[in-house]
């Protein structure tokens, strides 16, 4: 068990933590590529209002396959005032707002490297008259039909999700605003 008394600091550059002062109950293992791993119940003074504490067993990693409970995941998305041409870029973006669409409209295939399961979803908001809408050939209608054209004033939500073992993106879902 690893005892120290004071401040937890980051120094010396590389990624060097110092612990120094205060009990901090931590264990340290040493991991298959030569790291200090620490384990226990770590408390960290914050900013005089007591002490944080966290299990570093439940710290999620970036490459670690982990379970999140009560978390919120923010959808990321993008809007535009009308275009001529959408083309997703799924690694930035799982949602694209068209507002005002006022002109005929191509659907191209996503860019970025997709994900068995990623979700992708259009919401396109028609102006005051109706307008073509094309889509490519990735797009796979499953069980819907894919709208082809925009309707005045009204709201259409296309929703998809990536089909890795015949990369499309399957459209499961077509809703038009009453």
């Amino acid at each position: 068990m690893l005892k120290t008394a004071g401040s937890v600091s980051s120094g010396g550059g590389s990624g060097v933590v110092t612990i120094s002062g205060g009990t901090t109950g931590l264990t340290p293992n040493t991991a298959s590529n030569g790291n200090v791993v620490l384990s226990g119940v770590l408390n960290i003074a914050n900013g005089g209002t007591g002490n944080t504490s966290f299990v570093a067993a439940n710290i999620t990693t970036y490459t670690g396959a982990e379970t999140l409970t009560n978390k919120r995941i923010n959808p990321r998305f993008l809007s535009a005032a009308n275009a001529t041409t959408l083309t997703p870029d799924i690694s930035a973006y799982d949602q694209y707002n068209l507002t005002a669409q006022d002109k005929a409209l191509t659907i191209a295939a996503p860019t970025g490297t997709p994900v068995d399961g990623n979700k992708l979803i259009i919401r396109i908001t028609g102006n005051t008259s109706s307008y073509s809408v094309t889509w490519n050939a990735t797009y796979t209608n499953i069980g819907v039909t894919l709208p082809t054209t925009t309707t005045a004033s009204k709201t259409i939500y296309v929703g998809s999700i990536y089909n890795a073992t015949n990369t499309r993106w399957d459209v499961v879902a077509v809703t038009v605003q009453a």
